[in-house]
C-alpha cells in the first residue's frame, strides 16, 4: 500500500490494484484495469501535474481525465507511485479474459 499526503486536505493511496484520490470529503478512484495513461508533467508555471487517464465505460473512445497538482517536495514518492501504477497495469488481468 502507497499513501501519499499532497496537501493538508488531499492525499493518494494506491492498494496494488485502485487508485484512490481524496481531497476535502471527497474522493475519486480508479482500477488499475480502467487506466488508459497516466503520466506526470510540468506546466510552464513550473507546477507539477499527475495526469490519470481512464476509459469511463467499456470500449469508450472517450477517456475521462483526472490532473492532480503536486509539489516537488513530493516528486519523488509521486514517480514511484506511477511506476508502482505502471506495473501493475502491465500485469493486470480479469477473471474472464
Amino acid at each position: 500500500m502507497i499513501t501519499i499526503r499532497l496537501n493538508a486536505g488531499a492525499m493518494l493511496v494506491f492498494d496494488g490494484s485502485v487508485l484512490e484520490h481524496f481531497f476535502g470529503a471527497e474522493s475519486k478512484r480508479v482500477h488499475v484495469g480502467a487506466i488508459h495513461d497516466l503520466n506526470t508533467e510540468t506546466d510552464r508555471q513550473g507546477r507539477h501535474w499527475l495526469n490519470i487517464y481512464a476509459n469511463s465505460e467499456p470500449d469508450d473512445d472517450v477517456p475521462g481525465a483526472q490532473a492532480i497538482l503536486f509539489t516537488d517536495q513530493i516528486a519523488d514518492q509521486i514517480n514511484a507511485l506511477v511506476a508502482e501504477i505502471h506495473s501493475a497495469m502491465s500485469t493486470f488481468r480479469a477473471d474472464n479474459e
